[in-house]
């Protein structure tokens, strides 16, 4: 059986692993440079991240509570109605068509953009063939949304 010759000067470590000095492949340095810069950019934008999520939340939470709200008085409106006969059920349902009205009026004036899912809108913000208006958009869908679920309308998710 003959032996491996080693050529001088390229001898082989008899040391474990983790004591072996560390070499960097080429290009590391470059790499490693371009990780630092995303994971401090990720470093800066966690406070905005952590305050959106907590305000995003506080919204769901509001929005609900209004809802619950709502339900209470669209009871109380069906009760009153139900007591008054015909003319309660006629003014009913024209409070039900007045806030549909209300919030389809709503959406066409200040944000056409809100109506819908969003979803088509979002693709075109993103590829920048659309301007956002954030503020409009979360304004005219919280109180619409309101209205019209409160007098009995649904909600539902639209297709792709």
């Amino acid at each position: 059986m003959k032996s491996k010759q080693v050529k001088p000067g390229k001898q082989k470590s008899t040391r474990p692993l983790e004591q072996r000095p560390r070499t960097k492949p080429p290009g590391l340095p470059e790499e490693q440079n371009h990780f630092k810069a995303r994971n401090g950019q990720r470093k800066k934008l966690l406070p905005k991240a952590l305050a959106l999520g907590f305000l995003s939340g506080l919204l769901a939470v509001v929005f609900r509570y209004c809802l619950v709200l709502g339900e209470q008085m669209r009871g109380e409106w069906l009760r009153l109605g139900h007591g008054q006969g015909a003319f309660g059920l006629v003014g009913v349902l024209l409070l039900s068509v007045f806030a549909t009205v209300l919030a389809a009026w709503m959406v066409a004036r200040f944000a056409p953009e809100a109506s819908g899912s969003g979803i088509p809108h979002l693709k075109a913000v993103l590829q920048g063939h659309r301007q956002f208006r954030w503020c409009r958009v979360l304004i005219v869908k919280f109180i619409s949304g309101l209205v019209a679920i409160s007098t009995g309308l649904t909600l539902v998710p639209q297709p792709l």
